[in-house]
């Protein structure tokens, strides 16, 4: 398997920690190869998981970012297109004088691309994991790229969204087949429990105060900006309301945090709104929030954070953009509403707030979904078919 990336541990990586430790040990011997030593290199390599680093130069992000905006870096393409080939050449070599191995699974944009070309050079099967969208910027440049190579050198292509599976349709006719599998989720770490008065006295939230709630990385697409200014909507009319979100900045700057935190000062709403930072310990954090927001204005296919909030019970309101409607059907088990659009959210929450008996149906529906459709027994049952499947094949 290949893994590789800097800092706190984001989706991907949570995701890959997921699938290594529930792998069936009687099926498949695996090793995990890093590029550096992440934080999820040490959880791996401390639960004596066979890690292995190969040194190479890490890739630089190819975009600037500004809030919202963000701009291609064509500098770092070059850099990193230099990189790819390094970084290629270091894992056929390793993979040529390291012992046998049957195929590989990669993670991340760039592992996909170095990983794909040493599989080819070895004459393994390689099967990418894919967790995000293509940009379809650029004339379409990128998914014309993925789908070049995924033709020429991948033999399954996993991913987590109907709308990533969109983007490698040609390759369906060469032989390269793309599976769906939405992500799982720890349905027995993430439950319906009570709230811990520990973290309500730690946020400084009483029993008379109803929660608001949204997880995810501090960026401009995750739409915090819109939950903010709908939240301050709602407080003019229901003053017992707290926001609460947990994230930050780990793969970007921190401007859009600093942006945030403004917008709370300029309204003097700073006893109102809580920014926790990284949590380790979602599962907790979930129960002590009664109306789950996810507020991203794109690409996110089955998110973690979403799926967490489903397991622990919370009512959801949600954005609608691609990859949303696959988890939360509007007026079922949620209330899905217009994308940038502080008053679209406000009006969806205000929803729930005045209904708690809506707020319960609606959160044990939602509970009841993630048992049935999304547990990591059912998801590890689907994914380890996969990988024999791409053996059998090879």
């Amino acid at each position: 398997m290949e893994g590789s990336r800097k800092g706190m541990m984001g989706g991907v990586e949570n995701s890959l920690y997921n699938t290594v430790t529930r792998l069936d040990k009687n099926l498949f011997s695996t090793k995990i190869i890093f590029q550096s030593k992440t934080k999820l290199f040490y959880m791996l390599k401390e639960e004596d998981y066979n890690v292995q680093l190969i040194k190479g130069p890490l890739f630089r992000s190819i975009r600037y970012s500004f809030g919202e905006l963000s701009i291609i870096n064509p500098f770092a393409i070059i850099i990193d297109l230099f990189f790819i080939i390094i970084n290629s050449l270091n894992l056929i070599n390793h993979l040529k004088f390291h012992g046998k191995r049957n195929i590989i699974v990669t993670y991340g944009l760039m592992a996909h691309i170095y990983g794909s070309l040493s599989a080819k050079m070895n004459s393994l099967n390689c099967v990418w994991h894919l967790q995000d969208l293509i940009s379809d910027r650029y004339l379409k440049l990128p998914i014309r790229f993925m789908n070049m190579r995924a033709k020429i050198c991948v033999k399954k292509i996993i991913v987590d969204g109907s709308q990533i599976a969109d983007q490698f349709a040609s390759c369906q006719k060469n032989n390269c087949k793309t599976v769906v599998l939405l992500n799982g989720i720890d349905t027995k770490l993430f439950s319906n429990q009570k709230p811990s008065k520990m973290i309500l006295k730690n946020y400084n939230i009483t029993e008379n105060d109803l929660v608001i709630g949204n997880v995810g990385r501090v960026v401009g697409w995750k739409g915090q900006k819109y939950l903010i200014e709908a939240f301050i909507q709602l407080l003019s009319i229901h003053d017992n309301l707290k926001l609460l979100l947990v994230g930050d900045a780990i793969f970007d700057n921190d401007n859009y945090y600093k942006l945030l935190k403004k917008i709370v000062k300029q309204y003097n709403q700073k006893s109102k709104v809580i920014f926790s930072g990284h949590l380790t310990n979602l599962e907790k954090v979930y129960p002590i929030i009664d109306i789950y927001v996810h507020s991203a204005i794109g690409k996110d296919t089955s998110p973690l954070s979403l799926l967490g909030a489903m397991a622990s019970g919370r009512p959801i309101v949600a954005v609608d953009i691609p990859g949303i409607e696959e988890l939360i059907e509007h007026n079922n088990n949620g209330i899905v509403v217009k994308p940038r659009s502080p008053d679209s959210l406000a009006f969806g929450i205000s929803q729930f707030i005045e209904d708690i008996d809506l707020r319960v149906k609606i959160g044990q529906k939602n509970r009841n979904i993630a048992l049935k459709l999304f547990s990591m027994e059912a998801y590890m049952n689907r994914y380890e078919d996969e990988l024999l499947g791409a053996l059998v094949t090879n």
